[in-house]
């Protein structure tokens, strides 16, 4: 049976290594009046403030959360593809894939940006942090 969790937790605001998440975060901050529902349909002051580490409940079904799998399957590529995301939403995504997913079984995390408009969100996903430099992909779909 596959094991769980990829990244242990750290302390919150700090990923792995050199990241800093709440600099991430803190690069694209609302300002004063801001209407945080404005951008995302969601509390984007809440969401950066809630940081990435999360609590996930396991909804599978019980016949489906009994099945053991093989331990030997082979690695696979995750691809997310996003459109003008929220930094913390993405980055809590990507975090969730990486806590919850065996290591060997993660060959790659493939991020599609379906032509997102923001270019300063852009710019930092361009250079990922040192945690994902082995295994992210970052491609941008043409208009």
């Amino acid at each position: 049976m596959t094991q769980s969790p990829r990244v242990e937790p750290q302390p919150q605001g700090q990923l792995v290594g050199s990241f800093h998440e709440n600099a991430y975060l803190l690069e694209k901050q609302l300002k004063a009046g801001d209407d945080p529902y404005r951008d995302h349909a969601f509390n984007l002051a809440e969401s950066d403030r809630l940081g990435s580490e999360r609590a996930i409940r396991d909804t599978r079904h019980y016949r489906c959360a009994s099945v053991n799998y093989d331990a030997n399957l082979p690695p696979t590529s995750i691809v997310i593809t996003f459109h003008n995301e929220a930094r913390s939403t993405l980055l809590r995504t990507i975090k969730s894939v990486l806590m919850r997913s065996p290591p060997s079984l993660i060959q790659e995390i493939i991020l599609i940006d379906d032509f997102s408009t923001d270019r300063e969100s852009l710019c930092l996903l361009s250079v990922p942090p040192p945690l994902f430099k082995q295994s992210l992909v970052f491609t941008r779909l043409p208009p």
